[in-house]
């Protein structure tokens, strides 16, 4: 591996901020897509959250409900801070079984390094 240098560590840091506060967006996005949904709070204004997914983000229903999927999946395993990995890389992990998805995330943490 090589080294960075001082003005890079610098640069890497703030790049990964920058990432980390994405992902907590994400996190944070997909729990507010929840709510909505659960309280039909769209209701006013859409016919269903389908189309108010659509329509008011530009977004599929599939896609919200992987988000929404990724959100309850980070809540049940107790996911915070810089360990919240994406939603992508959350998928095979969030299409388990809620029972089988604390072990499937704990073999998740030992083959990826940090």
């Amino acid at each position: 591996m090589l080294t960075l240098n001082v003005d890079e560590k610098i640069q890497l840091s703030k790049l990964e901020d920058r990432i980390e506060q994405g992902v907590r967006a994400s996190v944070e996005m997909a729990k507010a897509l929840l709510e909505i949904r659960s309280h039909q709070l769209y209701r006013s204004t859409y016919r269903t959250f389908e189309e108010y997914c659509r329509m008011r983000w530009g977004i599929a229903d599939r896609y919200a409900r992987l988000l929404m999927s990724y959100a309850e999946t980070v809540d049940r395993l107790g996911i915070e801070g810089s360990t919240v990995p994406g939603e992508f890389a959350m998928r095979p992990i969030a299409a388990l079984p809620a029972e089988e998805q604390p072990k499937a995330w704990e073999a998740a943490k030992q083959i990826t390094p940090p």
